[in-house]
Formats: structure tokens, sequence, C-alpha cells
């Protein structure tokens, strides 16, 4: 399982998240101005790699679709 932290510094209305080959545990919530949500993704089929995640978070009064990006954790950081 991999966790997915969004922030944002205004309101962000039923933010999607899409992943490819991960299933969010949530998505289409809201989030109130300087808001912060942890999003549970879990792999389906063969999705094991993180390195090369790809995938985007979109709220619907957005302009566009938000890349997502990987962050490597350092010792003691995030899984093992």
């Amino acid at each position: 399982m991999l966790e997915l932290v969004l922030r944002t510094r205004r309101f962000a209305q039923s933010v999607a998240v899409e992943v490819e080959g991960f299933l969010p545990d949530d998505s289409w919530f809201h989030l109130p101005p300087g808001g912060t949500r942890t999003v549970r993704l879990t792999p389906t089929g063969d999705a094991r790699d993180v390195r090369g995640i790809r995938g985007w978070v979109r709220p619907l009064n957005a302009d566009r679709a938000t890349a997502i990006v990987t962050v490597a954790s350092g010792p003691g950081e995030g899984p093992s």
C-alpha cells in the first residue's frame, strides 16, 4: 500500500484521484483552504513498483489536473 498526501491553499471541490495501477481508498472529496488529506493507494494487478507511478488529482473547481510527483523516502520514512 502507498500513501498519497494532498495539500491545498484554496478550497478544492470534489477532488478526483486517478493513479495508474492503483485504487484510491477515497476520491471525490472536498478539501478546505489549507487542508491536507492522505489517500491510501492499493495496487491493482501487477502494479508494485512505485518509482514510475503516474497519475493526477483534479478538483472540480480547478482549471486543470495536477500531476502526482513521487518523493523518495529517507531512512525511517515511508515503506521499507
